[in-house]
């Protein structure tokens, strides 16, 4: 959101000030646009079990998917030696 409105408002030259008004512009609407998402995923974490199970089950799985990907290059490197 913040982006498309400095695109849009970006077509003439401006003074310091204006630029930085345009940047705080930016920001907040860059906020407000990623407010949303963030508090509709905290408010699952804290409010549903089944939802705090899924992620933890998610990550774990991740988790175990990264340390296999390291013992899968360390068996490698003894198959090299």
């Amino acid at each position: 959101i913040g982006g498309t409105f400095n695109v849009l408002d970006d077509n003439s030259r401006k003074n310091a000030l204006e630029l930085a008004e345009q940047s705080l512009i930016g920001n907040v609407l860059s906020f407000v646009g990623l407010f949303g998402p963030c508090l509709s995923f905290y408010s699952c974490t804290l409010s549903s079990q089944l939802f705090r199970h899924e992620l933890m089950v998610l990550l774990h799985v991740r988790k175990q998917h990264e340390e296999g990907d390291v013992t899968d290059a360390l068996t490698m490197q003894e198959r090299i030696n």
